[in-house]
């Protein structure tokens, strides 16, 4: 493997000189003003079509003339501004290599000027690469078709799922998940459900956001995934509707259908933009695990299938009222309600020892659970854009989240030899959820000297209030075991300050300089029907965020950054719930109350070559690392006194180092294929001493790769290909993983004028997307395999109707600055 990628690098590295060599077109234009008259000192700009990003800027001379030297082959269009006059935009055109190409005379329009009706249309690219972030648009990627937010952040570059839906990004935990720039507070298997809920086709963008400035909340050590949803720009009423459906093709396991709609509506004046969407889904899932652990001689040898159903409805209101020039009002209301059925078979092979002897016998369980989720939250807003500069943006946010769910099992022990029934037991648990979020935010912006300051407050209240029961016994006549059952409850209000002064400091260098401050008031509480020790939880704490950056701009195409944060994350409310949740009779999963919130330090260096090729080092020193473990549970023991049962428990890991190296690269080999490569490299380093044993001393270097090429086809047909790979790592505190890839394909053909899209493909063709696991925890050992009905074909349609054009008429600066509150 460690060739293979060696090789990978080293042709991406010979195909990127290559590209570097052909920088000697040259472009040639004149500007006129709206008489006809050469117009001097006019800014104009070259842009790259693919991802409208600034190539080179020039200024017209005295006879409106201006010229673009040393240009690299490829697709470009050109714009223009000029004070008093309109901006322009030009049509894209190519340029091949060494070509000396002169354009037609640009002649721009002053405002006094009426235009007809023009419509706008842009081709946004599938990546961009930014300097604080990678956009991963979703619009623009056919293997999006039919894919739900969940699949499409396995997509993501950097970005890898594991078989319990946790997110890692470059190899790191903690990433923190956000919704249209609002932190989701779900936690992991709650959110695995909202975000299988969401329909492709309702997202606009996943932007990864590695290393977030002070006005970020400070959570996230690894990083933010921005989920942003699609918003209707466009004057007049419009709106879209579009269908997708999946079928698994697993050689495991066929069929589970997937069937999602949704229908987004808009109406926008120069007053008002009222927009609303729904989005159903209906779709079966089906995963499995083996594991195999050993202690003191004993074996389980673990099976687990397990399929699911799940119906989802999504629904989304909201208004923006624009009082006048500077004052916006909005009104924000998203809704989820979801049911999700689960039925799991498990099948144990014991082989363990008493009294010397050999016992071999067979746990044969079953599982049906059912899950309901309702959850809403509502945003107001209101913003204030001054002439001077300053802008005022206040938020208040109200989120509710209700989730109540039952599982029935049925477990029996055969002796293996001659199949002969030991015991049976029945048993069943009911779980009811509630949690309640508050918040109050205020930002404030101005120009401060050269640069400008920002300000800010944040205020969050959350109760959450969790039961659970657990009986025994044949239904209708199961009895409480209160040992077993439990109330907990969790309370925590975060209060922050921020600061943030961004700034020229020379012609080549900015700075930027944050400081965030964070009092944590928290309180934990487990009433349990049998007495516990450690019922009662509280904290108070304040932490500083410092935040620093660094700019340089070497050159036109050369421009470095440098930053310095210190991030927190603090324990998902489920994780530290100490409800101890059955899996089977030797299995079980728990909490800890008593886990600590992680801090990390993260020092990242980046450098970006022609606004486009992006290299960042990073390095991150995490302390008690919020982390998932795999241990012995002394509850269960055998009659030799063995202990033989296991527990999934959280714990804090002391110390985790993260080192990484990664590179971006879009480009354009040919006018009619595009291409993108990403490359992560990164090395873990894990340590924690627990004990009796228990050292986890593991280290890891591995690699990410993500790779996706576009060829548009004649007849408004475009076929797209993408894959990723990721090598052998670390995952959760001890687990060293296996490699593993996948490909996709998909094409996509324009319908209807442009209005109709429908786009078909596979993932997964090969079905490799298996994982492969194992760890040693004192004396504990697991290895395991697992996967999911990955393979699967897949279709979309999408269907754009009303008014799509832009009129421009006498529009006021004011205008323009409304619309870009509605990105």
């Amino acid at each position: 493997m460690k060739k293979n990628l060696l090789s990978i690098i080293l042709i991406f590295a010979s195909a990127f000189n290559l590209i570097i060599a052909q920088n000697d077109a040259r472009i040639s234009g004149k500007v006129l003003d709206p008489d006809g008259i050469a117009l001097p000192f006019a800014n104009v700009l070259l842009n790259a079509s693919i991802d409208s990003t600034l190539v080179k800027v020039e200024v017209s001379d005295d006879e409106g003339n201006f010229t673009f030297f040393n240009i690299a082959a490829g697709e470009y269009f050109v714009s223009m501004s000029y004070v008093g006059m309109l901006d322009y935009n030009g049509s894209t055109f190519a340029v091949r290599q060494g070509e000396k190409k002169t354009l037609d005379d640009i002649q721009i329009s002053d405002y006094g000027e009426e235009l007809d009706e023009v419509t706008v249309t842009a081709k946004r690219p599938m990546i961009e690469v930014q300097a604080d972030k990678l956009v991963f648009n979703i619009e623009g990627s056919i293997n999006a078709a039919g894919n739900n937010a969940l699949e499409l952040l396995r997509k993501s570059p950097g970005v890898v799922l594991d078989n319990n839906e946790n997110i890692t990004l470059m190899g790191k935990s903690g990433v923190r998940v956000y919704i249209n720039d609002r932190p989701s507070r779900l936690g992991a298997d709650d959110l695995a459900i909202y975000l299988q809920s969401l329909d492709g086709n309702q997202i606009e963008a996943i932007e990864i956001i590695t290393n977030p400035g002070a006005r970020y909340e400070a959570e996230g050590n690894a990083g933010i995934i921005n989920i942003r949803l699609k918003k209707n720009k466009n004057f007049g009423t419009n709106g879209s509707i579009s269908t997708n459906g999946s079928l698994g093709i697993d050689t495991l396991q066929a069929d589970h259908p997937k069937f999602g709609a949704n229908l987004s509506l808009n109406h926008r004046n120069k007053f008002i933009n009222v927009f609303g969407s729904y989005g159903y889904y209906n779709g079966q899932s089906f995963n499995f695990e083996r594991l195999t652990r050993t202690n003191n001689g004993n074996t389980f040898d673990q099976a687990f299938n397990t399929e699911r159903e799940n119906l989802n409805h999504n629904y989304k209101l909201g208004l923006d009222y624009f009082i006048n020039e500077k004052q916006t009002l909005g009104f924000l209301f998203n809704g989820n309600s979801s049911t999700d059925l689960e039925e799991s078979d498990n099948t144990t092979d014991i082989d363990q020892f008493l009294q010397g002897v050999l016992f071999k016998e067979e746990l044969v369980s079953s599982a049906l659970g059912n899950n309901e989720n309702n959850n809403f939250d509502i945003n107001l807003n209101y913003q204030f854009k001054g002439t001077s500069g300053n802008v005022w943006n206040l938020d208040a946010d109200y989120g509710t989240y209700r989730s109540n769910g039952s599982n029935d099992y049925n477990n029996q022990i055969f002796d293996r030899e001659n199949l002969q029934l030991k015991s049976n037991l029945d048993n069943d648990d009911v779980r009811d959820r509630v949690i309640d979020i508050y918040s109050l935010k205020l930002d404030y912006e101005n120009k401060v000297g050269k640069g400008k300051l920002g300000l800010g407050f944040k205020t969050a209240l959350v109760s959450t209030e969790n039961s659970f029961d657990f009986h025994e016994g044949e239904a209708p006549n199961r009895i409480l075991v209160d040992t077993s059952s439990n109330d907990f409850t969790y309370d925590e209000n975060v209060n922050a300050v921020y600061v943030t002064y961004d700034t020229p400091l020379n012609q080549k260098w900015s700075g930027q300089f944050g400081l965030r401050v964070e009092n944590s008031i928290t309180r934990g509480e487990l009433i349990a029907l049998q007495e516990s020790d450690n019922d009662l939880v509280e904290r108070n704490f304040t932490d500083y965020f410092p935040n620093i950056g660094f700019s340089y701009q070497h050159d036109q195409k050369n421009q470095f950054q440098f930053s310095y944060g210190r991030r927190i994350d603090r324990p998902n409310y489920q994780n530290l719930n100490p409800f101890v949740y059955y899996i089977n009779e030797y299995s079980f999963a728990t909490g800890d109350p008593f886990l600590r919130p992680q801090y990390t330090h993260n020092v990242q260096v980046s450098h970006t070559f022609a606004y486009r090729f992006n290299t960042t080092l990073k390095f991150s020193h995490t302390r008690d690392l919020n982390t998932r473990f795999t241990d012995l549970n002394p509850d269960i023991v055998n009659e030799d006194g063995v202990v033989i049962g296991e527990i999934f428990t959280w714990r804090n890991l002391q110390t985790q180092r993260h080192y990484s190296l990664n590179f971006s690269a879009p480009f354009t080999p040919k006018e009619w294929w595009n291409t993108y490569t990403n490359i992560s490299l990164y090395r873990l380093e894990n340590e924690g001493d627990y004990g009796d044993g228990k050292i986890v001393d593991i280290q890891a270097n591995a690699a990410n790769i993500y790779m996706q090429h576009t060829f548009t086809l004649p007849k408004d047909f475009t076929l797209e290909f993408s894959g990723w790979a990721n090598t052998p790592a670390i995952w959760g505190g001890n687990f060293e993983t296996r490699s593993m890839w996948s490909v996709n394909a998909g094409i996509q053909k324009k319908l209807f004028n442009g209005n109709g899209t429908l786009k078909v493909g596979i993932d997964d063709i090969f079905q490799t997307s298996f994982w492969r696991a194992e760890s040693t925890f004192g004396e504990l050992f697991t290895e395991g395999f697992g996967g999911w009905d990955s393979r699967r074909v897949k279709a979309s349609f999408n269907y754009n109707f009303g008014n799509e054009k832009v009129k421009s008429r006498r529009r006021s600066t004011g205008l323009e600055d409304e619309k870009k509150r509605t990105d």
